[in-house]
This record gives C-alpha cells, structure tokens and sequence, in this order.
C-alpha cells in the first residue's frame, strides 16, 4: 500500500512538472513589430504568446454593432488600440491588436482582447472612402481611415490616399472616324480642366481626310494626311453618385483643320492643294474617375463638320462620325499617397 502512495505520488510530480514546462508564457521583450525575432521565438516556444503595449494608445472608430471579449460594441464607439499580440495559429504566425473599448458617451474602459473577434472588427474598421469640400471649392476624394479626434486630424480622419476632384489635366485619345466613303483613324492629345458641373478641353492631332468623288479622276477618294486643333465645352447635367466617379458630359465645340497634300502633275509640276477651315461639333463623353487618383478613363461619341477637296473648287461639305477613348491624367491635384 505504502509503494502504491509513493508511486502516485512521483506520477503526480511529474505529471506537473510536465504541464509546468508546457504552460503557456506571456513574453513582453520581444518587439511585436520584429516579425522574423517573433517567428524564430515561437518556432521554439509554440504555446507562448508576445505582447507589446503601446506607449501612446492608436484609435479607431467602429463602423458596425459587434461584440468583443462579451462587451458590446455599437457603430460609432471609439476604440483604442492597447498594443499588439503575436502568437502561432495553424502553424502561422499572427499579429492582432489589443483593443480598449472607450464609448463615446461616459463611460469606462474596457480591456477587449479576443483574437477571433477581433480580427474581424479590423476588416470593418480599415479602410473608407469619403471626400472633403474645401473651403477654397476643391472637392477631394479621400481614402484613409476614421478616427478619433484625439489623433492630429482635424476631423478624426487619417488620409491614405487623396487627390482633387477636378483641375487640369493632360489627355490623349484615338479615335476611329466614319464620314461618307472615308473610314479612318486619328489620333489628339492636349489638356483639359475640370469644375464641378463643366469641363473644357483644348487638344491637337492628325486626322485622315480625302478628295471628294467630284475631284480629278487621278485623284477621287484619295486619302491623305490633314492636321488640326479642337476645343469643346462640355457640361454634366447630373450626378450618378455620391463621390461624382461616373460622369456623363453634353456638349461641344469647333475645331481647326489645316490641310496641304499633292494632286495630278501637269506641265508645270504638281498642283498643290492647300487650305484650312474651321467646323462645328457636338457630341456625348461618359468619364469614369478612378478614386483618390485624379486619373480617368472616357469614350466619347460626336458628329463633326467635315469638308473634302474638289480640284479648282470650293469645298464640298460632309457629315462625319467619331468614336474615341481616351484618358486623363490629373496633375495638380494636391495627390496624397502614403
């Protein structure tokens, strides 16, 4: 009976020892930002955790109802970040926050560390879009994260990335033209200038133009090279969305084209045509802005004014179709990119 006490007694012994050795640590002298010293450590001590606290609490705004560690969290509550944690999960190594929960209303703090939830609550406190309305009437959009007011933002808002609205722009685009026995590409590129409601472009290029069917027989329906400037005021009528990313322009413009090319030889050489003329156009552009960027993308459609040369004539007039895509970079549209 004695041997039976003494035996249980070693068992038990060991049997603590052992869940002593396996027990789970909290390390704090390791920095939870140090990724490979916190991978190293804990390949060796696999139950243990790493906790850092922060000398100055972060903050965050949640964005949803929820729950963390059995308190209740409501949309608009401020969160503090404590600090971080590191720990093996499934054989990885993960990096949550420490929450404290302090609600906008008086109340206490509250310690809030659950991985699961939250780990979840990030992916709803992280990134938002919203936009500004400057006092100096420049519309921006922004990508960031809201904050408490506590954190240097006037607003409690910090920018991830911002860019103007509207402002200048440089723009190219090609443009595949439809007129009478003519079929062609051309190609502009020129600037453009953006307001709330309005934009006005100014742009350069090279066009395919021809002789009319009524020129010299050498010369019916030979295409050539002609160049040209056009300028249009476009206006936006309404708004598909909050943050004005889809735009639908109406409007119009006249263009410049200068053109000069060879036709039949004679005795004397070859007689030159050479001219210009300015025509009217009006048309359809529907832009789509990529956020916080101040680029975009457009395709535009528009009836144009187009006139073809008749040898020792006056110009025959013609009705010509286009169908362009372009795209817009913004500069000068105080970008903020962090």
């Amino acid at each position: 009976m004695k041997k039976i006490i003494v035996k249980s007694i070693i068992i038990m012994m060991v049997a603590f020892v052992a869940q002593s050795v396996n027990a789970q640590s909290v390390v704090t002298n390791i920095s939870t930002n140090d990724f490979q010293s916190c991978k190293a450590y804990l390949a060796e001590h696999p139950l243990d955790t790493i906790k850092n606290k922060l000398a100055e609490p972060e903050f965050l705004v949640a964005e949803s109802d929820g729950e963390i560690a059995g308190q209740r969290i409501q949309k608009g509550d401020t969160l503090s970040v404590l600090g971080y944690t590191v720990f093996l999960k499934d054989g990885k190594v993960v990096r949550q926050r420490n929450y404290g929960k302090t609600i906008t209303m008086p109340g206490e703090t509250v310690d809030a560390v659950d991985f699961e939830q939250t780990a979840a609550l990030d992916r709803k406190a992280v990134e938002t879009r919203f936009e500004y309305d400057i006092t100096d009437g420049h519309r921006r959009d922004v990508l960031g994260y809201q904050l408490s007011t506590a954190v240097n933002s006037p607003d409690g808002k910090a920018i991830a990335k911002a860019a103007d609205k509207d402002g200048w722009a440089v723009q190219a685009e090609t443009s595949y033209q439809l007129a009478d026995h003519c079929t062609a590409f051309s190609g502009r590129a020129g600037l453009s200038y953006t307001g709330k409601w309005w934009m006005v472009d100014l742009m350069g290029g090279a066009t395919r133009t021809f002789f009319s069917e009524n020129a010299t027989a050498e010369n019916t329906m030979t295409k050539y090279w002609a160049l040209g400037t056009e300028a249009g005021l476009w206006l936006q009528p309404f708004k598909f969305d909050w943050a004005d990313s889809n735009r639908l322009y109406f409007g119009g413009g006249v263009g410049w084209e200068w053109y000069q090319t060879d036709s039949r030889e004679t005795e004397d050489g070859f007689l030159r045509s050479e001219g210009n003329y300015i025509y009217p156009h009006v048309g359809v552009q529907f832009e789509h802005r990529f956020f916080a960027t101040g680029n975009s993308l457009y395709v535009k459609a528009q009836w144009r004014q187009k006139k073809l040369i008749i040898q020792n004539e006056d110009m025959e007039v013609s009705n010509a179709f286009e169908f362009s895509v372009g795209f817009r970079f913004g500069f000068m549209r105080n970008r903020i990119n962090h």
